[in-house]
């Protein structure tokens, strides 16, 4: 496994840095998975964004050839400009400066040959899960499937999203991130006939993403999801 560390300066002058995590010696496209981590890791030392996670995106691309690229949000920023509480989410029409960044990595720097264009996947936690709801909505042609842990999104737009698979995690008893942000977007998209995965921890609260990190069913599940097929 190669491990880099590197920056992205987009055109709106924000630096991205951003680690890129790949396989060794594979001689075909691979898997892409984004990593958006939460509030807590935001920074410039382009190393606190795999606090969590770490031996999941490990697995992933030892275990299954993925190529791994886990961007750091800067520390005075969000990858989206909502409140965590507010139960009426409503889309931006222009992203926040480092999701606008991201984007253009993906499509400038990422998106390439080396890149198996059916099989790119996002999933993030809290902060980070409020961000995946928000690039697949914004970027609905780049990604194959989402795994949004405990964020929300504007469920007024999950039809445009529709075809995309989802499996999304959420602790009941959650006190950052209200539940019920998860559960509005799962049954939005129930409502335009797409048939999303919700796993939903009982006795859990903002902590979510450490019960969803050990199923053992969702790498396998994330990487069985291609473009052209929807709702597996």
């Amino acid at each position: 496994m190669k491990i880099e560390q590197k920056q992205f300066t987009c055109s709106n002058g924000l630096t991205l840095p951003y680690i890129d995590m790949m396989p060794e010696n594979v001689l075909e496209p691979v898997p892409m998975l984004i990593f958006l981590h939460g509030v807590g890791e935001r920074g410039t030392d382009n190393s606190s964004q795999l606090r969590n996670g770490h031996e999941f995106f490990t697995t992933a691309v030892i275990e299954y050839n993925v190529r791994v690229i886990a961007p750091q949000c800067p520390p005075d920023d969000y990858w989206v400009l909502a409140k965590w509480d507010d139960l009426k989410i409503r889309f931006a029409q222009r992203p926040s400066r480092p999701m606008e960044a991201l984007i253009e990595l993906l499509n400038k720097k990422l998106i390439s040959y080396t890149v198996d264009l059916e099989k790119i996947y996002c999933m993030g936690i809290s902060m980070g899960g409020f961000g995946t709801w928000d690039i697949l909505m914004r970027c609905p042609q780049i990604f194959a499937a989402g795994v949004p842990i405990c964020g929300g999104g504007d469920d007024s737009l999950a039809h445009t999203i529709s075809r995309i698979p989802i499996w999304a995690f959420h602790g009941a008893i959650d006190n950052v991130v209200p539940v019920e942000l998860s559960r509005k977007m799962i049954a939005a998209l129930k409502k335009t006939g797409a048939r999303p995965r919700y796993t939903e921890y009982p006795e859990v609260a903002h902590d979510s993403w450490t019960s969803a990190f050990n199923d053992p069913a969702l790498l396998d599940w994330i990487l069985s999801q291609r473009k052209r097929d929807a709702h597996l």
